[in-house]
């Protein structure tokens, strides 16, 4: 998410009439670890809307707080991986506790399913870290306006979308699925997603059976995730 030659005028331009030229007064949090991250998504977000109000947290923590002090928060923009929560856990927190407060995930995962699992867990978005500044500034707008913004590729083998369509997995399953993905254990996994260990097994072996594999190594295969090997 670097400027480099991009021209500024014509962003703002482009910008002009949307969602967030409008925002004059919206404010927006970016909960992200990296100071780099941080910078780039507020210098993006003040590119296309000078008016917008923009706070950075590192941590998971810190955004509770803030989001407790009952300022109005027009977008919640969240990392996937903080300090003080991993995975899907601290979409699923603020959520819970924060049901009127629009979230889009930003994150250095591209792939599909983390992408699906994200959307299905509530989030308005999601931005991969690899987007330059028209396609950030693109994805904020749109998500200010209501729209539901995923990027238009993605990293995940296409035999492994293919398959995981045609098993038409219910929104558990998936979840399940995507977690297993990421190499987690069945504790991790019902840490994150709030429920038992039996209940991740049960959605876990009817997706086996959706997928046609037989145990968790074989679908960490056919899925193509780096844990496998």
């Amino acid at each position: 998410m670097t400027q480099g030659d991009i021209d500024i005028d014509a962003l703002r331009a482009r910008a002009s009439g949307s969602a967030l030229d409008r925002a004059q007064a919206m404010r927006l949090l970016i909960a992200d670890d990296h100071p780099l991250v941080r910078k780039a998504v507020s210098e993006a977000v003040q590119i296309a809307c000078p008016g917008t109000i923009v706070e950075e947290v590192e941590t998971l923590a810190q955004l509770i707080a803030r989001l407790r002090a009952g300022t109005s928060v027009g977008l919640v923009l969240l990392d996937l991986h903080l300090t003080d929560a991993h995975g899907f856990s601290g979409l699923r927190t603020i959520r819970d506790r924060f049901p009127s407060v629009p979230v889009a995930i930003i994150s250095a995962l591209e792939d599909a399913l983390t992408i699906n699992g994200a959307i299905d867990l509530g989030a308005m978005g999601f931005i991969p870290k690899s987007a330059r500044l028209p396609e950030l500034i693109e994805a904020i707008a749109a998500i200010y306006a209501g729209e539901i913004w995923t990027p238009s590729h993605g990293t995940a083998r296409p035999c492994a979308s293919r398959r995981l369509q045609e098993a038409r997995l219910t929104p558990a399953q998936l979840r399940i699925v995507t977690a297993l993905q990421r190499g987690l254990l069945n504790k991790q996994i019902a840490f994150e997603l709030g429920v038992t260990e039996h209940t991740v097994k049960a959605h876990m072996s009817a997706a086996f059976r959706k997928l046609g594999v037989a145990n968790r190594m074989q679908a960490m295969v056919m899925l193509g995730s780096e844990q496998a090997y």
